[in-house]
C-alpha cells in the first residue's frame, strides 16, 4: 500500500466509518422506543457531517434513505444499507485493489 492510500483509508475510517458505527451501536432496541425519533435525527446529523468530511477529502457521496454511493480514489461503491454500508463496501474494494497492486486513480493526485 502506498503511504497516500494508507492515509486516505485512515481518514475515511476516522471521519466517516467510525462515527457511523457508533451511531448504529446506539440504535434503540425493539419496536417501540421513545427515543427512536431522536436517534433517527442524530443519525441524519452524523451522516451529513460524514458526507461533508468525505467531500473535503475528495469523495463524491450520494445518499438518500437507505441507498448510498461513494466514489473516491477511482473506486465506486454502493449499498442499500445506507451510507455506512457503502463506505464499508468502498473500503473493501480499496483494500482489495491495493492487495492486487493496482495503483490508486491518478486523478486523485493530479487534482490536489
Amino acid at each position: 500500500m502506498s503511504a497516500v492510500t494508507k492515509d486516505l483509508l485512515r481518514q475515511v475510517e476516522r471521519v466517516a466509518i467510525a462515527p457511523l458505527r457508533r451511531i448504529e451501536a446506539a440504535r434503540p432496541k425493539g419496536y417501540v422506543h421513545t427515543n427512536y425519533a431522536a436517534w433517527k435525527l442524530r443519525k441524519r446529523e452524523v451522516e451529513t457531517h460524514a458526507a461533508k468530511e468525505l467531500a473535503a477529502i475528495g469523495a463524491t457521496v450520494i445518499w438518500s434513505g437507505n441507498s448510498a454511493s461513494i466514489a473516491l480514489m477511482g473506486i465506486t461503491a454502493r449499498s442499500g444499507r445506507g451510507l455506512l454500508g457503502a463506505l464499508q463496501n468502498w473500503r473493501g474494494k480499496a483494500e482489495q485493489s491495493l492487495k492486487k497492486g493496482e495503483p490508486p486513480c491518478s486523478s486523485l493526485t493530479s487534482a490536489r
